[in-house]
């Protein structure tokens, strides 16, 4: 234990590392997707570099956790919409640092106006009549922080 604590005790920072690709496969061809990226790394959600640069001490004041707290929000750093091509697929490329961990969510998207509601109807059971499935809207925010 006494081995690690000089690596756990330094403000370590990142550098940049292969990109990850992936290939989302089995999606419903032309349909929309709401893509969320979500990282914790160096100074990306990231309490415990400024808490080392804050001198680690053993007491926090009230401001200084309310500060920790802001920086660990877990925020998507990239939500946007993306359309899966005519092979039910979405390539996504996701830039890597050393030490990243990333979280990709891929989400079908019905596309509404902002402040209105999506309407879901269904066929009730043995194709009888129809039950309506009001879900409200929330938009998108246009955060594209990547």
């Amino acid at each position: 234990m006494i081995a690690d604590r000089p690596f756990y005790a330094a403000v370590l920072p990142d550098h940049p590392a292969t990109p990850v690709e992936l290939s989302v496969t089995h999606l419903v061809p032309g349909a929309d997707y709401r893509l969320e990226v979500y990282r914790t790394g160096y100074e990306a959600n990231d309490a415990y570099t400024a808490y080392l640069r804050m001198g680690a001490p053993k007491n926090l004041t009230g401001p200084q956790i309310a500060y920790l707290d802001y920086l660990t929000q877990d925020q998507p750093e990239r939500d946007q919409i993306e359309r899966a091509g005519q092979d039910g697929r979405i390539e996504i490329s996701v830039p890597m640092r050393s030490n990243d961990v990333v979280l990709v969510t891929v989400r079908r998207s019905y596309k509404t106006r902002p402040n209105h509601e999506l309407i879901q109807t269904q066929t009730g059971p043995g194709g009888q009549g129809t039950t309506a499935q009001t879900i409200n809207h929330v938009p998108l925010n246009s955060r594209n922080r990547m």
